[in-house]
């Protein structure tokens, strides 16, 4: 265990492994205090795109506080290895289709209560396909009068300043998450980080290393997404997530390189070449426009250090 870690509480549980934080604040700002959710048998059914890390995590949270849940994908194969991740749970049921077709997901909505969907969790995000899956759900929402709740990631493109809905009202929950880490949460600045110091490489650092950032831990979002989703008071409303203290890029790659022993090896990438960047990669313009502004809160660091740096050392042998 990592001092620093011990200090703000974390500790290691070796026979589950994951983590505790007996000092984490609540991840809820601001809006109304937390309370116990309703009874869970008041919903009967939920829908979530799947095919992403959280989709796995919030099916799995869903299946533990009783829902059923109709994981909706374009992707058999990725429904093919949830159904089998779940042990063909009788709580689940798995529907291919075009996230950016109104009929196709309404026939796999049809009569649920809870639409869940995930934008900007990654960088590889393609805002147009994303706008066309929130019309999508928008119509489908109208017509079945479905509850919706939107997670969104720090990768929306910076020239986006709000999430394009037609009507944000009573059936919309908005929450906004940090940069997103655990096992499965790939595509993200953190994960190519951690992916580097695993295989022993120099890790190229975005930006200014000493700015203090937020990281969620994928688990503790999919429960935080779930309890407000359960409340009927949290609707109409934008959350924002939040673990805790925040870290920054330098103390980060420095926790994570002495988890396996080495000296942590990184290099700012030059003004130059970040000029290059934005003038010749829209994308990444972008990309690093919105990254440079996230400077939020997150604790929990070692469950990431650990549970990615073993995967990714045992993938290597």
């Amino acid at each position: 265990m990592h001092p620093i870690l011990e200090k703000q509480g974390v500790k290691w549980d070796e026979a589950t492994g994951t983590v505790s934080d007996a000092k984490r604040r609540s991840p809820l700002v601001p809006l109304t205090e937390a309370k116990q959710p309703p009874n869970a048998a008041i919903i009967q059914i939920r829908a979530f795109r799947a095919g992403r890390a959280i989709g796995n995590v919030l099916v799995e949270r869903l299946i533990k506080v009783g829902m059923d849940v109709i994981a909706y994908s374009g992707s058999q194969h990725k429904l093919s290895r949830m159904k089998e991740a779940f042990d063909h749970s009788p709580r689940l049921l798995t529907v291919q289709g075009d996230v950016r077709n109104a009929d196709e997901m309404f026939v796999a909505a049809d009569g649920v209560d809870v639409i869940f969907c995930g934008i900007y969790l990654t960088y590889d995000e393609n805002a147009e396909k994303v706008q066309q899956m929130l019309k999508a759900i928008e119509t489908v929402s109208s017509r079945t009068g479905a509850k919706v709740v939107i997670i969104e990631g720090v990768y929306r493109p910076s020239g986006q300043n709000k999430l394009l809905l037609a009507n944000f009202d009573q059936r919309y929950l908005h929450l906004n998450s940090p940069e997103l880490y655990g096992a499965g949460a790939s595509n993200t600045i953190f994960y190519y980080s951690l992916k580097k110091i695993a295989k022993g490489q120099k890790v190229k650092v975005l930006g200014n290393p000493s700015v203090k950032r937020e990281y969620l831990y994928l688990n503790d979002a999919a429960q935080y997404a779930v309890e407000l989703a359960l409340k009927e008071s949290s609707y109409g409303k934008t959350w924002r997530l939040r673990g805790g203290p925040t870290v920054s890029t330098e103390a980060l790659l420095t926790i994570a390189a002495s988890t396996v022993n080495i000296a942590p090896r990184f290099e700012l990438i030059s003004d130059w070449k970040l000029r290059l960047l934005r003038a010749y990669e829209p994308r990444s313009r972008a990309l690093l426009d919105r990254y440079e502004s996230n400077k939020n809160t997150n604790s929990n660091i070692l469950e990431a250090v650990r549970l990615l740096l073993m995967k990714l050392l045992l993938l290597k042998q």
